[in-house]
């Protein structure tokens, strides 16, 4: 009997101890995380959620929004990618524009296979004058995997995550020593707080409404303009013509960008030495189709098509450079053949070759709209094609287009968070029942 009781407490102590490894074991999933590295810089962070391991994610999307509490406080962002990111993936691109930091890196295969914190790199920013102020939050987070499927972190899961930057100090004002938060501008001393800063920085205007962009054209340093909507609409008959009039000559672009959640679906590029029809007004959206039984029918055997159909038919303002993603047929680095279908003919003809998938994106260029055709077989051989030349570099850093699903973004825990399993074996009446579940534990452990 003794034996007994001696054994039942040796069992108990060593389930005890078992137990409490697994506690401390416990991982902190938030999913961005920041830290100061120096006095510049900070340090990002990626603990890849369960549905990203489990669906084999290969290309990662990461937005980061940086807020001025001090409106034009920083000269300047850049972002270095740390030596484990550096080392994996040979696709790697940021860049930093209007307030948000947008990285991308991919991978053929896998880029992480297990949850643990990733160093994804450090951000780093150069106050304009003494210091500047701001706040960094996650915006979006968007992974595609090996199947082409774009996946989009739910909000709910970034929320919350934010991290407060402060770079260099401020010099009080000697002429009002009691508010040292609020020195004069040297540019401007009679208004101070008020930098001279540049409204359009690299003279590039982007707008959600047609207002903005008659500011950006009414600035002489504007030379590209950008409007974004859901699907690339959203300026009436009257406006676009506008636009183009006053683009028609000149060196400067307009691009029209259909984004949801933050990515690209596609987008047209108007320059205004390529406008021919000022006069023009159109629809600029896009459908894909995996079928069209007229067009399908004149394509090479066995080749791989996509069929481009525009709500808008009929010539365009003038030649269009337009960006579209087809990650979701097409392979990274597959060279393409576009094709028009002249409906009236009966017949596909040649408009473009050696079109490079990059990123999962393709860039065309057209002058009318009606349906398009991009395949990966020339459909008669020794044809000729148009000499066009548009291909975008491989270090063009793009994302993913709409995401076809959304995920709660759990992420997989390492360690078991509830004590209610401990203390239910730690209560275990007899030394044998103790023993199995000590043994049930230690084979899940």
């Amino acid at each position: 009997m003794k034996r007994i009781k001696s054994l039942c407490i040796v069992l108990v102590l060593a389930l005890f101890a078992a137990y409490m490894p697994v506690q401390a074991a416990k991982q902190d999933d938030t999913m961005i995380k920041m830290q100061q590295k120096d006095a510049g810089q900070v340090e990002l962070a990626l603990y890849p959620n369960g549905d990203m391991i489990k669906n084999h994610a290969t290309t990662y999307r990461i937005q980061m929004k940086i807020t001025e509490i001090e409106s034009g406080s920083i000269g300047d962002i850049t972002f270095t990618f740390s030596e484990e990111i550096q080392n994996k993936c040979r696709i790697r691109e940021y860049i930093y524009e209007n307030g948000v930091l947008d990285i991308y890196f991919s991978l053929p295969v896998t880029v992480f296979d297990q949850a643990r914190d990733v160093s994804v790199g450090t951000i780093s920013g150069t106050p304009k004058s003494e210091m500047f102020q701001a706040s960094i939050v996650p915006k979006s987070v968007v992974f595609v995997d090996q199947s082409h499927q774009m996946n989009t972190v739910d909000e709910g899961v970034l929320q919350g995550i934010s991290y407060d930057w402060a770079v260099g100090e401020k010099v009080p004002d000697p002429d009002n020593p009691d508010d040292p938060n609020n020195p004069d501008d040297p540019n401007n001393p009679g208004n101070p707080g008020s930098p001279d800063v540049p409204v359009y920085p690299n003279g590039v205007c982007t707008a959600t409404t047609y207002e903005d962009l008659e500011k950006g054209l009414a600035d002489s340093s504007v030379t590209s303009l950008i409007f974004k909507s859901k699907d690339g609409n959203g300026l009436t008959e009257e406006q676009q013509k506008a636009l183009f009039k006053s683009l028609k000559g000149t060196e400067r672009t307009l691009t029209i960008m259909a984004e949801d959640n933050g990515v690209l679906q596609y987008s047209w590029k108007f320059t205004g030495t390529g406008i021919t029809n000022a006069d023009a007004a159109m629809d600029f959206g896009i459908v894909q189709k995996k079928e069209n039984k007229d067009a399908g029918s004149l394509m090479a055997k066995d080749s791989e098509n996509l069929y481009l159909e525009f709500d808008y038919e009929g010539e365009l303002p003038g030649l269009a450079e337009v960006e579209i993603y087809a990650g979701s047929s097409f392979k990274d680095g597959q060279n393409l053949y576009l094709y028009y279908y002249n409906a009236n003919k009966k017949a596909a003809e040649p408009v473009q070759k050696n079109i490079k998938v990059v990123n999962g994106y393709v860039t065309i260029q057209i002058e009318h709209c009606s349906t398009y055709v991009l395949t990966t077989k020339q459909v008669r051989k020794n044809e000729q094609f148009p000499a066009v030349s548009v291909n975008k570099p491989d270090d063009k850093k793009k994302a993913p287009v709409k995401p076809a699903a959304k995920t709660a973004a759990k992420t997989a825990k390492t360690g078991d968070d509830t004590p209610v399993e401990g203390l239910i074996l730690l209560a275990g009446l007899s030394a044998a029942a103790m023993f199995f579940m000590w043994r049930s534990r230690r084979r899940h452990i």
